[in-house]
């Protein structure tokens, strides 16, 4: 009724004072910023590409321009898009200007649900804040190497044993292997960080972690959370209240929880941060351990299963380097220090599956007016993103070929290796220096117990009869390496060359950390 009174004159001359009102509170674009590109659908064009396509949107445009950075305007505010190697390192020469730490803070507040004093203990110093959300990323590097990576690689390895196991039991079978690589590593991974009073190990909590993981992006719009989005919203507030159980039944106190979460909460307890505030951002610290550890195995396992050659080269690598028999009972053992040091086809592979499939983008905070290589102005105030699809597939650093998977990409003496290697800056799939995942040695560890114990024991085809491309899961914003959307079954049999041997698990050698690249 009202909308039929309104002449359609009125109506376009109130789009006209809206269209003038958003181009003023933007401002001008300046010619020294980066390129501003041009979206089909004028104003609203851009968002709703990043709407459709997440991060690849980036990637659909950027043939627009030669620029190694392009502007791309939101309406009231500008997003710089880095799309060069070359650029990755003069952000990174900048960080104390374009900074990580307001989206720490965003997270706290919007992911998990940390509000008033408790979100100013977190915020960061430039705005005011305690910086405390800084001090509990510095409190856990520590804890991610040496001994405290070595309990928890250890505690990770002796759940899997069991859970690899009964996958193989009664098989041939069939099953979904996304889902299967998701309840495996979620059971594995929180064992090893919170010990034997692990709340994961409680179905409900399992199930309403992912529920809330998955619907994060409506969440992240904090629009009436507990109304629009009251499913994930209780989902996620099931974990709290178990993070917040864990604590106050003595599971920080227990001699199986790890350094990773002792360090984290003893940083927030002398910061004075209060139990209900802890469990919430541990149940953020649940999200960084699992979104991206889960869907990196799939496609580890895609990548190899699907190609039978590099199926037959990584199998023979790991029996001849990585597996040890044991002469008096005839169980074979898959020492994961021979992995890191003797299998470079393998954890090749793996970095490979890690840059093919990324769909990141580590974001940045500009802080101030700042001129980027010399050559492009930044505006405070801005966002900025470097996209790891453009960067990882950069022809310059990764060949003519750099679309495509190869296996021999990470390979240091690999014959067939271009002169040019890739370098740090050009592989995004960890984030960016200064702000790497510091979880990373401890995700390869298990992903790579994961697959090279299927590999060995396990034959695997999909029910269609061939490996496709599941359509993936765009919404799943936590996660840099995108899940599927769909379902994958899969049959599984055991290999009919190492049927009725036992297996295990074991840990040689000092060192804790894979030669990973970086960026």
């Amino acid at each position: 009724m009202i909308a039929s009174a309104i002449s359609p004159t009125a109506a376009a001359v109130v789009a006209l004072v809206i269209f003038f009102i958003v181009l003023v509170a933007r401002g001008q674009p300046d010619r020294r910023e980066p390129p501003h590109l041009t979206p089909r659908v004028p104003l609203v064009g851009h968002a709703l590409g990043i709407l459709c396509y997440g991060v690849p949107y980036y990637a659909k445009i950027a043939h627009q321009t030669s620029a190694p950075i392009f502007t791309l305007d939101l309406l009231v505010n500008r997003l710089y898009v880095v799309n060069s190697a070359r650029m990755v390192a003069a952000v990174q020469k900048s960080h104390k200007i374009i900074a990580f730490d307001p989206f720490l803070t965003a997270a706290a507040n919007r992911m998990a649900g940390i509000n008033g004093p408790g979100l100013r203990l977190l915020q960061e110093t430039q705005a005011g804040g305690r910086g405390v959300n800084q001090e509990v990323l510095h409190a856990m590097i520590p804890t991610m190497l040496g001994s405290g990576l070595d309990q928890m690689n250890r505690t990770m390895l002796r759940k899997l044993g069991p859970l690899l196991d009964d996958m193989i039991k009664d098989a041939p079978k069939t099953l979904d292997l996304h889902q299967w690589c998701q309840r495996t590593i979620t059971t594995a991974s929180s064992e090893a960080i919170w010990g034997s009073k692990n709340p994961f190990r409680s179905e409900k909590v399992r199930e309403d972690f992912w529920y809330f993981e998955s619907h994060l992006s409506i969440l992240l719009a904090k629009i009436f959370p507990s109304v629009l989005a009251r499913k994930a919203y209780l989902a996620r507030e099931t974990v709290v209240k178990a993070m917040l159980e864990f604590a106050k039944s003595g599971g920080y106190d227990d001699e199986a929880c790890s350094e990773l979460a002792i360090a984290r909460r003893n940083t927030q307890v002398k910061a004075g941060a209060s139990d209900h505030d802890i469990a919430r951002l541990e149940t953020a610290l649940n999200i960084g351990v699992l979104s991206n550890t889960v869907p990196s195995t799939f496609w580890t396992l895609f990548d190899i299963y699907s190609r039978p050659q590099l199926l037959q080269q990584v199998r023979s690598e790991i029996e001849e380097n990585a597996v040890v028999v044991d002469p008096m009972t005839n169980v074979h053992s898959i020492d994961l220090g021979a992995i890191r040091g003797s299998c470079p086809i393998f954890v090749s592979a793996f970095q490979e599956s890690l840059r093919v499939h990324s769909n990141g983008a580590p974001t940045r905070m500009v802080y101030e007016d700042v001129v980027l290589d010399g050559s492009y102005l930044l505006k405070a105030g801005s966002v900025l993103q470097m996209s790891a699809p453009s960067i990882n597939s950069e022809q310059r650093h990764w060949g003519k070929q750099a679309a495509d998977y190869d296996p021999v990409h990470f390979q240091k003496d690999a014959a067939d290796v271009p002169a040019n290697k890739p370098r740090a800056t050009s592989f995004m799939s960890f984030g960016a220096s200064p702000n790497i995942c510091p979880g990373r040695h401890f995700a390869a560890a298990e992903i790579l117990s994961v697959v090279a114990m299927l590999l060995m024991r396990v034959d695997m085809i999909p029910v269609k009869g061939y490996w496709w491309t599941p359509r993936l899961n765009a919404w799943a914003i936590a996660a840099s390496m995108t899940p599927p959307i769909e379902e994958y079954p899969v049959k599984i049999g055991p290999r009919k060359e190492v049927q009725g041997i036992e297996w295990d698990f074991v840990v040689s050698g000092k060192k804790d950390r894979f030669e990973l690249i970086t960026g």
